[in-house]
């Protein structure tokens, strides 16, 4: 936890809350130490903790500034083991883009739409902004088929890649060419993009791109393209 992250007015930790364990037991705070602190989808400041007893910890937060802003990056996602999303869910936060639109794919298995994780996916997002030190939270999307997520991604100038092995020249390469602007990145699940599938992605501006010369899960391959795409925005950004 690199940001103690607080919901908008919340100035008390329970004793067993996870934020309260880590201050006692990791950072070693009492009453009068100030830590790193930002309130979800608002400011980044200093948190006192002016009580601590058995009951919790009592916080004054004083805001000092705004958080960076996310990357527009997107990324459509093919619903891949609801264990494995669950991870990406944390590990896109970190990250940083945008927002994360997840689809089933004709190869994959469509009862992950009802997975549990579902019901809940904001403390997964908190997770991973506290872990970046940020405060703004991606939007996740859960679209019913692969035309849903694609009619729900931003227009304009957004530059899009479909993610295949061996389908076009490597992501990488092909950000560097680009004009800063938006970008949307289509990863398919464990077993991959169907050919029709691929054709829908490009008659919606997907480009072909190739992650590397090697195939990676769905997990790594989602994962390195949104750190390419993110790294490429903001060493370019204003």
């Amino acid at each position: 936890m690199n940001l103690l992250l607080l919901e908008r007015d919340e100035r008390f930790l329970a004793a067993r809350d996870p934020r309260a364990l880590h201050l006692r037991r990791v950072l070693r705070a009492g009453p009068g130490d100030a830590v790193r602190a930002g309130e979800v989808d608002g400011w980044i400041g200093q948190a006192r903790l002016s009580v601590v007893d058995q009951d919790g910890i009592r916080l004054e937060f004083a805001p000092e500034h705004e958080p960076p802003p996310l990357s527009p990056v997107e990324i459509v996602l093919g619903h891949p083991r609801p264990i494995v999303l669950r991870r990406l869910i944390r590990d896109l936060a970190t990250i940083g883009v945008s927002r994360l639109l997840v689809c089933p794919t004709e190869l994959g298995e469509k009862s992950y739409l009802d997975a549990t994780l579902w019901d809940d996916v904001r403390p997964l997002l908190v997770e991973g902004a506290a872990q970046a030190g940020s405060t703004l939270l991606p939007r996740v999307d859960r679209c019913t088929r692969l035309d849903d997520a694609l009619g729900r991604l931003s227009s304009g100038s957004q530059a899009r890649f479909v993610l295949h092995a061996g389908g076009g020249p490597p992501l990488t390469g092909l950000l560097d060419r680009l004009p800063l602007r938006p970008v949307a990145i289509a990863v398919g699940s464990e077993r991959g993009w169907t050919p029709s599938e691929l054709n829908r992605l490009t008659g919606r501006g997907f480009a072909m791109a190739d992650a590397g010369p090697r195939i990676l899960r769905t997990e790594t391959a989602a994962t390195v393209a949104a750190w390419a795409a993110v790294s490429w925005y903001t060493g370019r950004g204003p």
